[in-house]
């Protein structure tokens, strides 16, 4: 995983790689996981982590959240000791003498990803993200970009515009140059939560979080990934053919960031292409 992870990263173009390297830039991660912990504090530091500290038991874990601050945290459920959930809702809990933030963002990852368990992480015990194993080095490391992006945003977001794009989040109506565009609900769904994070990418799997969990959705397919890939196609036409005033060059208008996901494009600069 490590060698792939950096030849990943090593074929990002040079926006993409500036941008992970702002959002890793002086995070502290703590990881808890005690099979896969290596391969995972690897992919961490080839994103651009300052440091990344790996605990396989939970009372390890907790020990060293009492003396050292961190900016984000990945957990696993099943380890040896205190469990991961556990670990969660003793931070939460703001004991005395903790140096971690007890806000500071939280990944549960584990094998236990059926809908229960995974309502139970984030609602009942304060997780931020739940992602079920197995899952990439990449995706792990865009599910602690968008965390990390929460608290500190990204020279991606400085300077971006979807003009002549106008999008509704609350009513989900897209525009262009005031024209109302005929998007299904699907296709709104997912570009109003790329419309939300201004450049920065989402993965297929935080896409389906989003836009299909709970709208006739609980649970992750195999095919999911397949089916968010026609979706954006979709997606893709639909914006070609509606907004014939944007440039050929600036479609199509969601694009791909390598080992990250889907971006809606920065338009800044668009009326200079004319």
């Amino acid at each position: 995983m490590t060698e792939m992870m950096t030849m990943n990263l090593l074929k990002l173009d040079a926006e993409a790689a500036q941008n992970i390297a702002d959002t890793f830039a002086g995070c502290r991660a703590l990881i808890l996981e005690d099979e896969i912990g290596p391969e995972m504090k690897a992919a961490l530091e080839a994103a651009g982590c300052e440091s990344v500290d790996l605990f396989e038991t939970g009372d390890a874990a907790l020990e060293a959240l009492e003396v050292n601050a961190y900016d984000v945290l990945v957990l696993d459920r099943i380890n040896p000791g205190i469990e991961g959930l556990e670990v969660l809702d003793r931070v939460r809990r703001r004991p005395n003498g903790l140096k971690t933030d007890p806000d500071v963002p939280a990944l549960v990852y584990s094998l236990l990803g059926g809908e229960d368990q995974r309502i139970h992480g984030l609602i009942a015990r304060g997780a931020d993200d739940y992602v079920p194993k197995p899952a990439t080095s990449e995706e792990l490391v865009a599910r602690v970009a968008a965390q990390l992006r929460r608290r500190k945003p990204t020279m991606r977001s400085k300077g971006w515009t979807c003009a002549p794009l106008e999008v509704d989040a609350d009513t989900k109506d897209v525009r262009c140059n005031g024209r109302l565009l005929q998007l299904t609900s699907r296709e709104a769904d997912i570009l109003v939560e790329l419309y939300k994070e201004r450049g920065n990418p989402l993965s297929q799997s935080m896409l389906w979080d989003r836009c299909w969990i709970g709208k006739g959705w609980s649970h992750f397919p195999e095919e999911f990934a397949n089916t968010v890939d026609q979706a954006i196609k979709r997606l893709r036409k639909s914006l070609k053919r509606q907004c014939p005033d944007i440039p050929d060059d600036f479609h199509p208008l969601v694009t791909n960031i390598w080992a990250q996901g889907f971006a809606l494009r920065n338009l800044a600069g668009m009326e200079g292409s004319r």
